[in-house]
């Protein structure tokens, strides 16, 4: 058992993505008794309570003492006023734990300003988690400000891990980036299985079968991409295709249709919007 999983995490927030990072750590071997979260919503806590053994409470203070690690996993809207909630509590703890904020669009310099803390002196972690997090397999982007210490960034990198991957970005402007890739990315691909199921129907198939066989081909071929990570895509990609078969002509349609460049132009808008909703860009013109 690694060192990192005796040490007490407390979540503010019991939602969806909390909730399945909680499950992920449980799962990965943190101990249920190292655990808390708390939150007003008594139904969630009480599932994640008898659940997984974890403590909880809807008062956010109760289980911070001798926390090595403080979540926040509440909705960006509410954010603020829970970090000034926190605020008194961190200027007179005696340690300082690593603070780990999930809200998008939220940066280090407003976290630090809410919970008074001087952003050069406090260790503060922002990250982008997705939602396949909820199934084991999230894809997080991680920014730590200069105070987080080597064994808290590790701390960080193993919470993460626990459902899924995740990667370490040098400048906090990158999570825009990473906001329009993995953060989105989901949505396109739900967009694209249901493109393959549509188009399944529409050759002639039943709609569940079409379905299943679209959601099984995308999980595999990235299964596969993942495994063969050395190999150029476009290394994998030729291996489906034989000269003049079938796949080739598929490809070349997306290929003549601009495929790569549509997936760009919709990740520099959601790039252009996390911007947005961060205050440091302009809104995008509707349509």
């Amino acid at each position: 058992m690694s060192t990192q999983q005796d040490k007490r995490i407390h979540f503010i927030g019991a939602g969806n993505m909390a909730s399945a990072m909680l499950r992920g750590l449980v799962s990965s071997g943190f101990k249920p008794g190292s655990l808390s979260c708390s939150s007003p919503a008594e139904a969630e806590t009480k599932r994640l309570v008898d659940e997984l053994g974890i403590s909880a409470s809807a008062d956010n203070l109760e289980y911070l003492r001798d926390c090595d690690a403080i979540v926040l996993g509440v909705k960006p809207q509410i954010l603020q006023s829970v970090c000034q909630e926190l605020a008194p509590f961190l200027a007179s703890a005696d340690r300082q734990p690593i603070v780990i904020s999930i809200a998008a669009g939220t940066t280090t310099q407003s976290i630090s300003s809410w919970l008074k803390q001087d952003p050069d002196l406090l260790p503060l972690v922002r990250s982008m988690p997705n939602t396949p997090a909820q199934v084991g397999m999230g894809a997080s982007g991680l920014f730590a400000t200069a105070a987080v210490k080597p064994d808290q960034k590790a701390l960080t990198q193993e919470i993460f891990e626990a459902f899924g991957i995740a990667v370490w970005v040098e400048d906090e402007s990158q999570l825009h980036a990473v906001t329009a890739l993995s953060g989105s990315g989901p949505a396109y691909v739900f967009e694209f299985i249901k493109g393959l199921a549509d188009a399944g129907v529409s050759l002639g198939l039943q709609p569940d079968v079409s379905r299943q066989l679209a959601e099984a081909t995308v999980a595999g071929a990235a299964k596969l991409c993942a495994v063969s990570h050395a190999e150029e895509i476009a290394g994998l990609q030729r291996k489906v295709m034989s000269p003049g078969g079938t796949t080739e002509q598929g490809v070349r349609v997306l290929q003549s249709e601009e495929l790569t460049a549509t997936v760009r132009r919709a990740m520099e808008a959601a790039r252009d919007q996390s911007l947005y909703l961060a205050g440091e860009g302009p809104a995008l013109a509707k349509n």
